[in-house]
């Protein structure tokens, strides 16, 4: 019986989870290149403790 009324929040909950990952999936696919130049820059410079 308090299944109905606990489960409405919690929907709505995951519906903005979902669109907090979608928001989070677009960011990371349009930063993608700039991610990659970011990762790539650091593993190709010199480590500065060796």
């Amino acid at each position: 019986m308090c299944a109905h009324v606990i489960h409405r929040p919690v929907h709505s909950l995951w519906g903005q989870v979902k669109k907090l990952q979608a928001a989070i999936h677009k960011a990371l696919r349009g930063d993608s290149k700039l991610f990659c130049l970011t990762l790539n820059h650091l593993l190709c410079s010199p480590w500065p403790f060796s």
